[in-house]
């Protein structure tokens, strides 16, 4: 007799939340809420998930928060819960803040203190 089993990483998608502001951005957060897991399968079925861990990504400007396991159980079961910004851990951010040019409107590096565009200072 054999068995034919394994141990995985899995992703579930929780939906979308709405949880105040992005402490990263500063725009209104509407976030992807989902769920990583490790599991062991038996011939392709999941018997045991462990190692559950909620994450939240913003939409707009992709930073990825991870939340306590209390919350992540919550917006599983479908609950509606409120979301501070003390909740959220940021994991990681590729959001990169710009100056807008009050000319010309161009979004500059914030290390820059002229347009490159139109020379106006910043």
């Amino acid at each position: 007799m054999f068995f034919i089993f394994g141990i995985n990483s899995r992703q579930e998608d929780l939906g979308n939340i709405s949880a105040g502001t992005c402490k990263v951005c500063e725009k209104h957060g509407n976030f992807d809420a989902f769920v990583t897991y490790q599991v062991l399968s038996i011939f392709f079925l999941p018997i045991i998930k462990w190692d559950r861990k909620y994450y939240l990504r913003e939409r707009s400007c992709g930073s990825l928060f991870e939340i306590d396991e209390e919350l992540g159980r919550e917006i599983e079961a479908g609950r509606k819960i409120n979301i501070s910004a003390s909740d959220m851990k940021l994991i990681a951010s590729s959001y990169k803040q710009t100056k807008t040019c009050p000319a010309c409107g161009y979004q500059a590096d914030p290390s820059f203190d002229f347009c490159p565009k139109c020379g106006q200072r910043l």
